[in-house]
Parts: C-alpha cells; sequence; structure tokens
C-alpha cells in the first residue's frame, strides 16, 4: 500500500507502511467522521468493522462493547448517548415526546419519519428506558419546592345562586 502523494513519517523518521496490520502496530489507525459507515450495524461495530472480536464463531458483544468504550474514550468522545447511530438531539427530542406528551412508541416513530429520521418504535422504547432517568436527573434543579402556601391569582365563588 503506497501512499498517492508525500510521505509518512512516524517521529520524523520516514516510515513505509505496507499493510492495514502494520498501520495498527504502528498505532495509527482511521477514525471517521460518520461513526455508522454501515447503516444496519451499531456503532460498536462499525468502529471494529473487519476486526469484530469472536468466541466460538459468534461476536462477542461484551467485549465488542468494552472495546467500543476504550476507543470512544481515548478520542474522548464518550457521553451518555455515545455508542447510539443518531444524534443527542433526536434521542433527546425523541424521549421527550413520549414523556410530555404522552405519545406512543409508534406515534413517536411516525413523527421522527415525517421528519426524515427513521426510526423503529422499538428503538424509541429501549431510548426511553434508557434516558428517562438520566432527563429526570437533569431537571431535578428546576423543579418547585414543595410550601405549604400557595396563592390563587383569580377565584369564582357562587354567591347566593351567581358566580362572582
Amino acid at each position: 500500500m503506497e501512499p498517492d502523494a508525500g510521505e509518512i513519517r512516524i517521529d520524523g523518521s520516514l516510515a513505509r507502511i505496507t499493510s492495514a496490520a502494520d498501520a495498527k502496530a504502528r498505532g495509527i489507525a482511521t477514525i471517521h467522521q460518520e461513526l455508522a459507515l454501515v447503516p444496519q450495524l451499531s456503532v460498536a461495530e462499525n468502529l471494529l468493522l473487519g476486526q469484530l472480536p469472536r468466541r466460538f464463531g459468534v461476536v462477542d458483544r461484551r467485549v465488542l462493547m468494552h472495546q467500543a468504550k476504550e476507543l470512544l474514550d481515548r478520542v474522548g468522545a464518550r457521553s451518555a448517548v455515545a455508542g447510539f447511530c443518531f444524534p443527542p438531539e433526536v434521542i433527546t427530542l425523541s424521549v421527550r415526546w413520549y414523556l410530555r406528551f404522552a405519545l406512543s412508541y409508534r406515534d413517536v416513530e411516525e413523527l421522527l419519519v415525517e421528519r426524515g429520521v427513521q426510526v423503529d418504535h422499538v428503538t424509541a422504547y429501549w431510548w426511553v428506558q434508557r434516558f428517562t432517568p438520566l432527563l429526570a436527573e437533569a431537571a431535578r434543579p428546576c423543579r418547585h419546592g414543595i410550601v405549604d402556601r400557595w396563592q390563587v391569582d383569580e377565584t369564582y365563588v357562587r354567591v347566593a345562586g351567581r358566580w362572582r
């Protein structure tokens, strides 16, 4: 594998890299801007594309998730929604719609499809299960305290059969 132009230098000396394995051994990797190169795969599977950890011929999900988290931590991309195929804004909006407007998961799916985002209702369900506690915790400082007195601006009472 030869570069199209230029040269590759590591620590000031010219390096000749002949394969992807040689590049990996030298600590060189490609980090794509789009974490979901293959839309059918999870972000973790996309990060380790071609190097999926296997056990008995099947992808070992536990090791896969561990390795993906390590990679994301190394590049500083970890957050509550890191590792999901959708932007944090889509996930947060979906969960807020479900909680605020008492929509069904299929309603949330339909609203997102109308906005050009293809999401299955089961995915919306998992988002709600995963992120509701985080949203509730984030909203905690905004809650009003419970007090023993309250005021009413206007009151209507019936006096002698008439509302006043």
